[in-house]
């Protein structure tokens, strides 16, 4: 058989073809957990690979993954307390609304049509404002997290990172 090395004289591959393969002779048993080893002096030399780095790169994926599926399943509830027409024009609304807070007479078209006396624009201004302010408040709890995540150096790092309020505030029935 042929044992294909690596760079380092990791064992990365075997084969049974020894004229087509490039790599050493080898003739015996080899070690069991055989990735684990490097061949060094036509013998075998335990030097267990320290994945300890892409552990940790697999756990800040999963974990911002999901924080980043808990945020999703927040917005789909919230969004399912308004209808659909409501949550299409949400975006011209919003910068209407952030227009106006800026100076009270910057045309406010879309807003100007929902008024419902006694509400005013002011009212239905900060309604709108409201809402900016909880998803705002979503996206920077969940930028933070991720943030933290990412700095971490070890596992326990990334397990003592606290989750945002909003998966606790789900957990809770809010």
């Amino acid at each position: 058989m042929r044992l294909i090395l690596n760079n380092e004289e990791r064992i990365i591959a075997i084969s049974n073809d020894s004229l087509n393969a490039e790599g050493i002779e080898y003739s015996g048993e080899l070690p069991e957990n055989w990735h684990e080893y490097k061949y060094q002096d036509e013998s075998f030399i335990h030097d267990p690979i320290d994945n300890s780095a892409q552990l940790l790169q697999e756990a800040k994926l999963t974990a911002i993954k999901s924080v980043h599926d808990a945020q999703n399943v927040f917005l789909d509830t919230y969004k399912k307390n308004y209808p659909k027409i409501e949550i299409e024009s949400f975006t011209s609304k919003r910068l209407e609304a952030e227009a106006w807070v800026l100076d009270n007479t910057t045309p406010t078209p879309t807003i100007d049509k929902l008024i419902n006396p006694p509400e005013t624009k002011q009212d239905l201004v900060n309604a709108i404002l409201a809402k900016v302010a909880v998803l705002s408040e979503i996206e920077k709890q969940t930028v933070a997290y991720r943030n933290a995540v990412k700095v971490c150096q070890d596992l326990e790092e990334v397990a003592a990172v606290p989750l945002p309020d909003f998966i606790s505030a789900q957990g809770e029935g809010a």
